[in-house]
């Protein structure tokens, strides 16, 4: 059992920094192109409050769509209940989003559905942990900086999430026509951990 678990843990090692990776490389994306988050949700709905705030309701469309569609992804993964199955359709929703980029509204709604579904997801898998939003994240190391390997560890995800956000900016700068590129890169780290993942026992 003691080894089953090390073993378990292990693996949540490899992928929540994978998903992290994945989530920094959309919302980035996002971000780059239409100014609104896909994981974000603290920002976006910071976003939305400026725009309501600013005489134009049009303005508050973008943050309050990928806010609505962020929570559907998070509901349909609760409904799911499959960790593995989760991550599947997540991927399946990103390698669209891939085909979608002509579209920035769909896109953006498939963007923040899917990381919606990786949270939901990732509350199951990590109960505690956070690969998309990294407000917690980064509390977590901060609180771990007196010692403790769950505070370094999330100081390990949270700096994926900044160096993938940082890598797909510089491309994105330098060659924008490799926009689809990275939701579909996203897709492969997702189906990745949901291959790792087999090896964590499935709650529910």
């Amino acid at each position: 059992m003691r080894s089953s678990r090390k073993w378990t843990a292990r693996v949540r090692r490899v992928v929540l920094p994978l998903l992290a990776c994945a989530a920094g490389a959309v919302d980035a994306a996002s971000y780059l192109r239409l100014h609104v988050f896909t994981a974000n949700m603290t920002g976006n709905t910071v976003l939305a409050g400026l725009a309501l705030a600013s005489g134009d309701p049009w303005r508050a469309r973008d943050p309050l769509t990928a806010l609505c569609a962020f929570a559907a992804g998070v509901a349909f993964a609760r409904v799911l209940r499959r960790v593995r199955l989760t991550f599947a359709f997540e991927a399946a929703v990103l390698f669209a989003t891939a085909g979608l980029l002509a579209h920035p509204l769909l896109a953006l709604i498939a963007g923040a559905l899917a990381l919606g579904l990786q949270t939901g997801a990732t509350m199951q898998l990590a109960p505690g942990s956070s690969t998309t939003y990294m407000s917690g994240t980064f509390s977590k190391f901060a609180a771990g900086l007196g010692g403790g390997a769950d505070g370094w560890f999330a100081g390990a995800i949270w700096l994926t999430y900044l160096a993938t956000a940082f890598a797909v900016g510089a491309v994105l700068h330098a060659a924008p026509r490799a926009a689809p590129a990275v939701p579909i890169a996203a897709g492969l780290l997702v189906l990745t951990a949901a291959l790792l993942s087999r090896a964590v026992p499935e709650q529910g």
